[in-house]
Protein backbone atom coordinates (compact mmCIF):
# COMPACT_ATOMS: atom_id res chain seq x y z
CA UNK A 1 0.00 0.00 0.00
CA UNK A 2 2.81 2.39 0.80
CA UNK A 3 4.45 1.57 -2.54
CA UNK A 4 1.44 3.04 -4.38
CA UNK A 5 1.65 6.21 -2.35
CA UNK A 6 5.39 6.54 -2.91
CA UNK A 7 5.31 5.95 -6.69
CA UNK A 8 4.49 9.58 -7.66
CA UNK A 9 7.09 10.90 -5.23
CA UNK A 10 9.78 8.57 -6.55
CA UNK A 11 8.84 9.44 -10.14
CA UNK A 12 9.08 13.18 -9.48
CA UNK A 13 12.37 12.79 -7.61
CA UNK A 14 13.95 10.70 -10.36
CA UNK A 15 12.78 13.20 -12.97
CA UNK A 16 14.40 16.05 -11.03
CA UNK A 17 17.65 14.13 -10.62
CA UNK A 18 17.69 13.36 -14.35
CA UNK A 19 17.10 17.03 -15.20
CA UNK A 20 19.97 18.19 -12.97
CA UNK A 21 22.26 15.47 -14.35
CA UNK A 22 21.43 16.53 -17.92
CA UNK A 23 22.16 20.18 -17.06
CA UNK A 24 25.58 19.30 -15.60
CA UNK A 25 26.42 17.08 -18.57
CA UNK A 26 25.45 19.85 -21.01
CA UNK A 27 27.39 22.39 -18.93
CA UNK A 28 30.55 20.30 -19.38
CA UNK A 29 29.96 20.15 -23.12
CA UNK A 30 29.35 23.91 -23.37
CA UNK A 31 32.50 24.49 -21.30
CA UNK A 32 34.39 22.56 -23.98
CA UNK A 33 33.29 25.23 -26.47
CA UNK A 34 35.38 27.80 -24.59
CA UNK A 35 38.49 26.05 -25.92
CA UNK A 36 37.36 26.36 -29.54
CA UNK A 37 38.69 29.10 -31.82
CA UNK A 38 36.45 31.92 -33.05
CA UNK A 39 36.48 30.38 -36.52
CA UNK A 40 35.27 27.02 -35.22
CA UNK A 41 32.50 28.70 -33.24
CA UNK A 42 31.48 30.72 -36.30
CA UNK A 43 31.21 27.47 -38.28
CA UNK A 44 28.45 26.28 -35.95
CA UNK A 45 26.76 29.69 -35.80
CA UNK A 46 28.00 30.85 -32.39
CA UNK A 47 30.26 33.55 -31.01
CA UNK A 48 32.49 33.58 -27.96
CA UNK A 49 29.96 35.92 -26.33
CA UNK A 50 27.20 33.35 -26.85
CA UNK A 51 29.27 30.73 -25.06
CA UNK A 52 30.08 33.12 -22.19
CA UNK A 53 26.41 34.04 -21.83
CA UNK A 54 25.42 30.37 -21.77
CA UNK A 55 28.00 29.62 -19.08
CA UNK A 56 26.62 32.57 -17.09
CA UNK A 57 23.27 30.82 -16.59
CA UNK A 58 22.47 29.55 -13.08
CA UNK A 59 24.35 26.43 -12.01
CA UNK A 60 21.41 24.01 -12.26
CA UNK A 61 20.06 25.51 -15.51
CA UNK A 62 20.85 23.91 -18.86
CA UNK A 63 23.25 26.22 -20.73
CA UNK A 64 22.63 24.50 -24.06
CA UNK A 65 19.14 26.06 -24.15
CA UNK A 66 20.76 29.52 -24.04
CA UNK A 67 22.97 28.57 -26.99
CA UNK A 68 19.99 27.35 -28.99
CA UNK A 69 18.15 30.62 -28.25
CA UNK A 70 21.07 32.82 -29.29
CA UNK A 71 21.68 30.85 -32.47
CA UNK A 72 18.02 30.82 -33.53
CA UNK A 73 17.69 34.53 -32.77
CA UNK A 74 20.57 35.22 -35.14
CA UNK A 75 19.19 32.97 -37.85
CA UNK A 76 15.48 33.73 -37.68
CA UNK A 77 15.18 36.87 -35.58
CA UNK A 78 13.12 35.15 -32.90
CA UNK A 79 13.91 32.63 -30.15
CA UNK A 80 12.71 29.04 -30.40
CA UNK A 81 9.92 27.98 -28.03
CA UNK A 82 11.09 26.67 -24.65
CA UNK A 83 10.35 23.08 -23.69
CA UNK A 84 11.59 20.67 -21.06
CA UNK A 85 13.05 18.42 -23.75
CA UNK A 86 16.72 18.53 -24.68
CA UNK A 87 17.29 20.87 -27.59
CA UNK A 88 18.52 18.09 -29.87
CA UNK A 89 15.16 16.31 -29.62
CA UNK A 90 12.84 19.22 -30.41
CA UNK A 91 11.15 18.72 -33.78
CA UNK A 92 8.44 21.07 -35.01
CA UNK A 93 5.86 19.04 -36.90
CA UNK A 94 3.05 21.58 -36.74
CA UNK A 95 3.12 22.31 -40.49
CA UNK A 96 3.47 18.63 -41.42
CA UNK A 97 0.58 17.65 -39.15
CA UNK A 98 -1.63 20.40 -40.58
CA UNK A 99 -1.14 19.25 -44.18
CA UNK A 100 -1.26 15.49 -43.55
CA UNK A 101 -4.59 13.75 -44.29
CA UNK A 102 -6.18 12.01 -41.31
CA UNK A 103 -5.51 8.31 -40.84
CA UNK A 104 -8.38 6.04 -41.82
CA UNK A 105 -7.59 3.48 -39.13
CA UNK A 106 -5.12 3.35 -36.24
CA UNK A 107 -1.82 1.64 -36.96
CA UNK A 108 -1.41 -1.78 -35.41
CA UNK A 109 1.74 -3.51 -34.31
CA UNK A 110 1.99 -7.19 -35.12
CA UNK A 111 3.61 -9.19 -32.37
Amino acid sequence: MYALALAPLISRLSGSVAKVWRAFRNRRQVAELTTWTDEQLRDIGLTRGDVRAAMGTPLFADPSAALVDSRSTKRFGQPEPQTDLPSAVIIDLSEAAATRPPLSSPARLAV
